[in-house]
């Protein structure tokens, strides 16, 4: 699992350490910070920028925000889009402040949205889920049931149920009252290379294989078989939950 790591480098001006005792009317407070990165860009710092105009003569920047992981892939790096935002990222900062209590409460904000950001980033991109759906809902069949025999590729479709649910989570009766037989799923093989079955709340070992099955629109599909390694029979109609 790939983590987030986000070093942020603080520097302060010599006024900072030498408040309150020296402050005058124009002292100033200096923040600097600047950024290095793993799993992540450095440039974390949103700029602002204002554009010249009939009231703003220069071009002037100014820092506006921690970017969020959706900022982090839309706002551009180092200077605005010239035809889209005026705001962009940068992995470095100066800011002034009046006083040092400013100065403080600015750095610590600031530092814990950096350490939100590096949070959020990996639960961003830390996968827990995996789903997949065709298109065409019914074009890719599943297949469960029981036999007696080891099936062919060719009796998979003709002796076992099929329906269009496309999931590996299933739950079917298999009626082996008379003679042990065989349990078996058959599924698209994006749907994973295990799983487990269960007859009656009890695990039950599994063999599997990979064939080619063609779908109902004529499509060939690659496919698992899961089966039971032995043959079951049960006292009534028995209950498979398949995971």
């Amino acid at each position: 699992m790939n983590k987030t790591l986000i070093f942020l480098k603080r520097e302060t001006s010599l006024s900072a350490e030498k408040a309150p005792v020296n402050t005058t009317a124009f002292s100033g407070f200096l923040l600097r910070l600047s950024t290095e990165t793993y799993n992540i860009s450095p440039k974390v710092f949103v700029m602002q920028r204002d554009v010249s105009s009939n009231y703003v003569d220069n071009i002037s920047d100014h820092f506006y925000s921690i970017a969020s992981v959706a900022e982090m892939e839309f706002i551009p790096e180092d200077a605005p889009d010239v035809n889209d935002t005026n705001f962009y990222r940068t992995d470095k900062i100066d800011l002034v402040f009046e006083t040092p209590k400013e100065l403080e409460d600015a750095y610590q904000k600031i530092r814990f949205e950096v350490s939100a950001l590096a949070i959020a980033n990996d639960d961003t991109y830390t996968v827990t889920h995996e789903s997949w759906e065709p298109f065409p809902s019914d074009s890719i069949q599943r297949y469960y049931g029981n036999s007696q025999h080891i099936l062919t590729t060719n009796q998979i479709k003709d002796t076992l149920s099929y329906d269009s649910n496309y999931s590996s989570e299933l739950k079917f009766s298999a009626d082996i009252t008379s003679i042990p037989q065989y349990i078996y799923f058959v599924l698209h093989r994006n749907l994973g290379e295990t799983h487990t079955i269960k007859m009656d709340s009890i695990e039950l070992p599994l063999t599997s294989s990979e064939i080619v099955l063609e779908t109902k629109h004529g499509l060939s599909q690659p496919y698992r078989v899961f089966r039971t390694t032995n043959k079951h029979q049960s006292d009534g109609v028995c209950h498979c939950v398949v995971t």
